[in-house]
């Protein structure tokens, strides 16, 4: 109490509070958290709410692991009761979070790419041949294994909501494109292989034909599905 009437009056609390999350970014999601201060017991005429932030106060430590905060900002606003015309002061402490994602990053995004563009590139790397198409069937199944592996990581991280993560998209495209190249590769080594097109009783310029057109066909998707793995990678990190 000084001399003036300034009444000053110290108290520490430690508070807990939720706030809702936006996980259709993760694991390069920022969120916002707001904790609201109002006292309902004195109307704004009366009690006067000011809210601020030290100077030398360092929100890089306040942080964890997986949490960085960006900045903290303070402002004071006015609340009417819905009751009564009673207006109260509001004190909100907004607190801008950012996920460290470098152990996502590492131990899910890139295992997943490299997985799936070395399968899809093997898978299309040879010519559609019916005595090799059990091979590369055993290859795609060891990559859909692997993959459900990287899911069911990615899953005990994901928060459980009722927004789906871009991570899980990503995963569930690269999945997506291993068993569209494993079901094209083995009806294409069935139907398109080159003992099939030696064995017609057709003339030369028609077996000439459908091995020319099967050929032409493995090396579009020998393009086109590597590259639809960079893309899905490259959607992923766009999102940020």
């Amino acid at each position: 109490i000084s001399s003036t009437g300034l009444v000053e009056f110290y108290v520490s609390s430690v508070v807990s509070f939720a706030c809702p999350i936006d996980v259709r970014k993760f694991p390069f999601d920022r969120q916002k958290c707001e904790l609201n201060i109002v006292s309902y017991n004195f109307l704004s005429t009366e009690l006067r709410v000011m809210a601020g932030i030290f100077k030398n106060y360092n929100g890089s430590n306040a942080g964890n692991g997986e949490w960085s905060v960006d900045g903290l900002t303070a402002e004071v606003s006015s609340m009417m009761s819905t009751a009564a015309d009673y207006n109260f002061d509001v004190a909100t402490f907004t607190f801008h979070l950012r996920r460290s994602s470098i152990f996502y990053v590492i131990l899910i995004i890139i295992p997943s790419f490299v997985l799936t563009f070395l399968c899809v590139l093997g898978l299309f790397w040879s010519k559609f041949d019916h005595r090799d198409y059990l091979e590369k069937l055993g290859l795609g199944f060891a990559a859909i294994l692997a993959m459900c592996m990287v899911l069911e990581i990615a899953e005990g991280s994901v928060p459980k909501t009722r927004q789906l993560p871009s991570l899980s998209i990503y995963i569930m495209v690269n999945l997506l494109l291993i068993t569209l190249a494993i079901s094209i590769v083995v009806m294409a080594s069935k139907s398109c292989g080159l003992k099939a097109f030696e064995s017609l009783n057709a003339n030369k310029w028609l077996r000439h034909f459908g091995i020319k057109l099967s050929t032409k066909f493995r090396f579009m998707c020998l393009v086109l599905f590597p590259l639809g793995s960079v893309v899905n990678l490259f959607v992923l990190l766009t999102n940020v």
